[in-house]
C-alpha cells in the first residue's frame, strides 16, 4: 500500500488477511508479477531510491501529491534472481519483526514510567530509603 500525505510516503506491507479487502481512494495497492516476491518490492518502495521513483511519478497540487496507478505501474524495479530475492524477503521479515518488538518495548518503558510517575505525584509511592532494622 502506498499513502501520500504532502511529501511524506507511506509503504506498507499487507498480508494474506486482507485479501479482498476495498482500497480507499487515497490508497494504492500493488500486487507484485510472479517473479518478484512481495517483500522485494516492500523494501525497495520503502527504501530512498523506491521513494525518490514514487516522488518522480507524482502530481503535486496544493501540498498534497497524487499518484495513480498507472504512474506507479511504470517504475522499474530491480529484481534480483529468485534466490537472492528469498534472502531479501527473510531480512525485511527479520527487520519488520526486530522493529515491531523494539516499538512494543518502548511503548512498555513509557507505560511504566508514566505509571511510575503518576505514583511518585499522588505520594502512592515512597521515594525515601528504608533504613535496615
Amino acid at each position: 500500500m502506498v499513502t501520500c500525505r504532502g511529501t511524506q510516503l507511506k509503504v506498507a506491507q499487507v498480508g494474506d488477511s486482507a485479501r479482498g479487502a476495498v482500497i480507499s481512494s487515497n490508497l494504492i495497492g500493488i500486487r507484485p508479477g510472479p517473479d518478484v516476491l512481495p517483500s522485494v518490492l516492500f523494501a525497495y518502495f520503502r527504501s530512498s531510491q523506491g521513494q525518490a521513483a514514487l516522488l518522480g511519478r507524482s502530481r503535486s497540487s496544493t501540498q498534497t501529491l497524487a499518484l495513480s496507478p498507472k504512474s506507479v505501474g511504470r517504475i522499474a524495479v530491480p529484481v534480483p534472481p529468485m534466490e537472492v530475492q528469498r534472502r531479501v524477503a527473510e531480512l525485511v521479515r527479520l527487520a519488520e519483526e526486530s522493529y515491531a518488538a523494539a516499538v512494543e518495548a518502548a511503548e512498555w518503558r513509557r507505560k511504566v514510567a508514566h505509571h511510575v510517575a503518576i505514583n511518585l505525584m499522588t505520594g502512592a509511592l515512597d521515594t525515601e530509603p528504608r533504613e535496615k532494622g
